[in-house]
């Protein structure tokens, strides 16, 4: 299905200068590159926001992760690595002797994070005294930012949850966004490629059969890979009446998702359906039992 210059093996149109906002082929081939980039989280967090997507915004990183992240910034050198310790972390001086055999280590700083006893919560401590107004900026910068892995996990969840897209190539991470996702995809990527942190690709695609087939191929993976996945936990019988409603909601939103492709694709996709809606039905009724079973062993 793929090749090395293109996304899919049937025609489609890269996308170039201004934003289409109107498709009206089958929509658009989406691909994006976050590297080892970072952004200003604020700017990440309004750029979801702006489409309605806040709580899928990446979460900013907690004290411990900014505290490493920021040693790393500020001191991490090609002979000062940042390793961990029990408690947090130390930045060591290693130099070479005796012809590079042996290793001499010699201690920079280590810092940690403590329970603060009068506020309550998190705060740095340094065992270098010195050292600790540079500790602190370094981690608060960190903290303010948040690194394009994180970004582009939160654009997958985007892209397959929220805009009934299709994962079509694993390796790099290539989207199709069907024609009413379009315009939210558009402005959500705009703000994020001015944080420096992503780059994104786009393609339009043509309406011809063999598109068809293809996408219709990729949905169709993504809804076997789905739904062995809510089988599974179906099967371990250990799930209780909130997961298993959770996963009837799941079923229920890929139900959701295939109308959408049907209209689309303009392809009839029952035996999709009659999957999704077993499943479904099995999930609800396991937790309409479990439920029932709850209730009696409280009476």
């Amino acid at each position: 299905m793929a090749n090395e210059n293109n996304i899919l093996t049937v025609p489609v149109t890269p996308v170039e200068g201004e934003t289409v906002d109107n498709i009206k082929a089958l929509g658009l081939i989406v691909t994006w590159s976050a590297g080892h980039c970072e952004a200003q989280h604020q700017a990440v967090e309004d750029g979801f926001a702006s489409v309605g997507l806040g709580d899928l915004a990446p979460k900013p990183r907690t004290l411990r992760d900014a505290l490493h992240t920021g040693l790393v910034a500020e001191f991490s050198r090609k002979n000062r690595p940042v390793r961990p310790t029990p408690r947090g972390y130390e930045v060591v001086e290693e130099s070479a002797i005796n012809g590079g055999i042996n290793l001499t280590r010699e201690h920079v700083v280590a810092a940690w994070i403590e329970r603060d006893k009068n506020s309550g919560g998190e705060t740095i401590r340094v065992d270098v005294a010195d050292k600790f107004d540079a500790v602190k900026a370094a981690a608060d910068a960190a903290a303010r930012r948040v690194d394009g892995t994180a970004i582009g996990k939160a654009l997958t969840d985007v892209a397959s949850r929220v805009l009934k897209g299709v994962l079509i190539r694993d390796a790099g991470g290539a989207f199709w966004i069907p024609p009413t996702s379009v315009a939210t995809w558009n402005t959500l990527t705009e703000k994020l490629a001015k944080t420096g942190a992503v780059k994104f690709r786009k393609f339009t695609v043509t309406g011809d059969s063999d598109t068809v087939d293809s996408l219709v191929d990729s949905a169709k993976s993504k809804v076997e890979s789905m739904l062995a996945a809510l089988i599974g936990d179906l099967d371990k019988g250990t799930l209780g009446p909130r997961a298993l409603s959770a996963r009837a909601e799941e079923a229920s939103r890929l139900a959701e998702e295939i109308t959408a492709w049907e209209s689309v694709l303009g392809r009839a996709l029952d035996a999709f359906r009659e999957k999704v809606e077993e499943v479904q039905v099995r999930a609800a009724q396991a937790a309409l039992a479990s439920m029932q079973s709850g209730e009696e062993t409280m009476q």
